[in-house]
């Protein structure tokens, strides 16, 4: 399996008393099918798969499934703490019809989450799984950086495709050309995509696509299709500081859903313990928001 453009990791949109809004998952995963991005991912990390039960999360996946366009390439979130929930979650996910799994790392037995135990949980993951395995590689939310020679392990697994590194480190991203080239990555740190594109990377997740995805995918145009970098650090550059700004604080995922409501889609507040932006919080980033937007920049690309 190939993976290439750009996959906005959708938002779960709760009603006021926190319960999943599932016809609004609908409507808002139209809505992405009809942009250009290339497929949408359900129940990442911006998804708030952590705050949903097991049931949420199989009723999240269908809803967003039914919605998909046919064109659009769809990545199920599946990973859970235990080999054993995350192959019932992907197996679910394989019968409804997704194309690959985003299995993150398992996190909250940190201490004994050696080396050998998370290589045999992604070989027994890969092994069994009915779809491909996207590892996901985010250490500053599981506590746990996937070291370089693990992933020389797991990068030979016929049913591992891809890793997507939300590390933030460039040099690990250079690890990675270095230490297995074949194994696809995914940009997972917003503000290095610049930089994965012009070391080979062929599809970028992120979290602010959700609320900008034509910006986004113009990025992605002219670094990955036409190799025009100098128009991909033009609009790197146009949007940096909104990445920065959703780095810093601790509020990413309400940063996004703020977005997502500027954007016209739906939206709604995180899933405590999770809280809402201030006032202020709000104004700083809807000042930003329409300053990228005023820009026009997906008309001055074209």
């Amino acid at each position: 399996m190939f993976l290439s453009g750009m996959f906005p990791p959708i938002t779960t949109p709760f009603y006021p008393d926190g319960e999943v809004y599932y016809k609004k998952i609908e409507s808002n995963v139209e809505r992405y099918s009809r942009t250009p991005v290339a497929g949408i991912v359900v129940l990442g990390s911006t998804g708030e798969a952590i705050f949903l039960s097991d049931q949420e999360r199989r009723d999240v996946l269908k809803a967003a499934l039914t919605a998909a366009a046919p064109s659009k390439v769809m990545v199920a979130g599946t990973g859970v703490e235990s080999a054993h929930g995350t192959l019932q979650l992907t197996e679910y996910a394989a019968e409804l019809g997704y194309d690959a799994a985003l299995v993150r790392t398992p996190h909250y037995y940190k201490k004994q989450m050696l080396p050998a135990n998370l290589l045999a949980f992604y070989r027994t993951v890969a092994d069994r799984s009915p779809l491909p395995i996207i590892i996901y590689n985010f250490p500053q939310a599981t506590g746990y950086d996937i070291p370089a020679e693990l992933v020389i392990e797991l990068a030979g697994h016929p049913n591992i495709v891809a890793i997507k590194e939300s590390s933030g480190s460039f040099a690990r991203m250079l690890e990675h050309v270095v230490n297995f080239p074949g194994l696809q990555r995914i940009c997972g740190a917003d503000d290095q995509a610049l930089d994965s594109f012009l070391w080979g990377a062929n599809s970028w997740i992120a979290g602010t696509s959700n609320f900008m995805p034509a910006e986004h995918v113009a990025l992605y145009e002219a670094c990955v299709l036409r190799k025009d970098f100098a128009e991909g650090l033009r609009l790197m550059k146009a949007m940096l500081k909104m990445f920065y700004l959703l780095e810093q604080g601790g509020k990413y995922i309400q940063y996004v859903k703020y977005g997502v409501e500027l954007a016209g889609f739906a939206s709604g507040a995180p899933r405590a313990p999770l809280q809402g932006l201030s006032e202020a919080e709000r104004q700083q980033f809807r000042s930003l928001y329409e300053e990228i937007k005023s820009a026009r920049l997906v008309r001055a690309a074209a």
